[in-house]
């Protein structure tokens, strides 16, 4: 985990003040019709916005005198805030280019390292389990091997190899010999199977990947039936 300062202001004043600049820098960068920004999908800017009006509704009766449960309103939604911001600050504030480091700046984000750390290891390791609801969809809870909680370290994300086979086919000896890979930055994580692929089996391993793209660990392979 990172010993460094957390970039979201911890006092809720500041973070609303915070969070708004962010919200509006971002989506200056992104509007027009040749935007500044064009890396960054309509869908997740405008979950960003929603989670900051989100934000704002349940923060400003706090402003005034309250009762414990509007305080209690706020925290959640100040959570649910932080999950959708996190996310989203690692996949597309630290592109370079199209986002410069006085872009970082003017969101007061910490730009990246000009000194290299050691990062060159994965120590954690992916604990997860299938869940099966609805057809042609399996979908995948993740953490850190070990954790209380669903929290991932800082800047990793969670490279998902899996294959689909018949049913009587022999399974997979190693996860590196799974055919199909795609990063995972959110659990629960949904894999989309096609019709034909109904009733075969679908094996699966997990392993953390930081920003340098260096890979931890497989966990061991799992397999379920696609419904």
């Amino acid at each position: 985990m990172s010993s460094k300062k957390d970039y979201i202001p911890h006092n809720n004043s500041e973070f609303n003040s915070w969070f708004n600049t962010l919200t509006l820098y971002v989506s200056d960068r992104c509007g027009g019709s040749k935007p500044d920004w064009d890396h960054i999908p309509k869908r997740e800017l405008d979950e960003l916005k929603a989670a900051f009006d989100d934000w704002s509704a349940n923060y400003s009766p706090t402003l005034k005198p309250h009762t414990s449960d509007v305080t209690r309103m706020r925290d959640l939604a100040r959570g649910r805030a932080e999950k959708i911001i996190r996310p989203f600050v690692q996949r597309h504030l630290y592109c370079d280019p199209p986002v410069s480091s006085g872009d970082r700046v003017n969101v007061k984000l910490r730009d990246r390292d000009r000194i290299r750390t050691d990062r060159s290891t994965v120590g954690e390791e992916v604990q997860w389990h299938f869940d099966i609801r609805g057809i042609r969809q399996v979908h995948t809870h993740f953490r850190v091997l070990g954790a209380s909680g669903k929290a991932k370290p800082e800047g990793y994300d969670v490279v998902v190899a899996y294959e689909v086979r018949d049913a009587s086919a022999p399974p997979p000896e190693r996860p590196e010999d799974l055919s199909r890979r795609v990063n995972a930055s959110r659990t629960p994580f949904t894999l989309e199977f096609d019709e034909t692929e109904r009733g075969k089996k679908v094996y699966a391993a997990m392993a953390w990947q930081n920003d340098r793209k260096i890979l931890g660990s497989w966990s061991a392979i799992q397999w379920t039936f696609i419904p």
